[in-house]
């Protein structure tokens, strides 16, 4: 009887681990639609009022994010570049 609890909490762990692992986000950093925060982006004193939602990437250099939200929706690139942590924009609303 105690081999039957041992596999129930073997699967029971494996399925916390699944569904705790599920709250990465992940990041392609190779992405060809990524754009980088260009300076004057990064720099502007105030931003235009247009809705052209973007994703604001703050860790690119990672495949996996482990620390925390990655990606963010802006309501477009000169928002997500005047964010200090974000470095990259992809256009669009983020998936994750």
């Amino acid at each position: 009887m105690s081999k039957v609890w041992t596999i129930i909490g073997i699967i029971v762990l494996i399925a916390i681990g699944y569904f705790f692992f599920q709250q990465y986000k992940y990041v392609i950093v190779d992405n060809p639609y990524a754009n980088p925060c260009a300076p004057e982006l990064k720099e502007a004193e105030a931003c235009t009022m247009e809705h052209e939602p973007v994703c604001g990437i703050s860790n690119p250099k990672f495949f996996r994010c482990v620390t925390g939200k990655c990606t963010d929706t802006y309501t477009n690139a000169c928002v997500a570049c005047q964010d200090p942590k974000i470095e990259y924009w992809i256009a669009g609303r983020c998936l994750i």
